[in-house]
């Protein structure tokens, strides 16, 4: 669980930096994309019923308003049934945020994201593994400069 605080304080201090610092605006806000292939109901159990409780209320909690979108792609059908016990931890502002496709999500999918910063698995052009680290937040000068690309 505390990796999870990690990880938003990360976002934070640096991710949120580096793309501000390289699109010259703030950016405070993520686009999730949860993909569900080969996802099923044996994999649901308890503990995952508290992950996710949990994740809820820390995010609603002490990260409010950062998940500026979500798009589930893959969805099987019982997944509905599953978000139907969700989206009632969860406030109404941060459920309409969240779509739920088990096919035809390219489409949103592209509706904020070009092709090529989406998996080739999802459609997209991007070759590299979504859990690469890889962004803005990796180039040093950036980072370390207070003017971006000064030498």
């Amino acid at each position: 669980m505390k990796d999870i605080f990690f990880q938003n304080e990360d976002l934070y201090k640096t991710k949120f930096l580096a793309c501000s610092l390289l699109f010259d605006r703030q950016i405070c806000q993520t686009f999730n994309i949860v993909d569900l292939k080969g996802f099923s109901l044996s994999m649901w159990n308890k503990n995952t019923t508290r992950l996710v409780k949990f994740i809820a209320k820390l995010s609603q909690d002490y990260y409010p308003e950062v998940m500026g979108k979500m798009v589930v792609c893959h969805a099987p059908v019982v997944v509905a049934g599953i978000w139907s016990i969700i989206k009632g931890w969860i406030d109404e502002k941060t459920r309409s945020k969240v779509s739920i496709h088990n096919s035809n999500y390219q489409k949103v999918l592209f509706e904020d994201c070009d092709p090529d910063q989406i998996p080739i698995s999802l459609g997209g052009s991007l070759e590299s593994h979504i859990s690469e680290e890889f962004g803005p937040w990796s180039d040093y000068e950036l980072i370390d400069s207070s003017e971006p690309g000064a030498q």
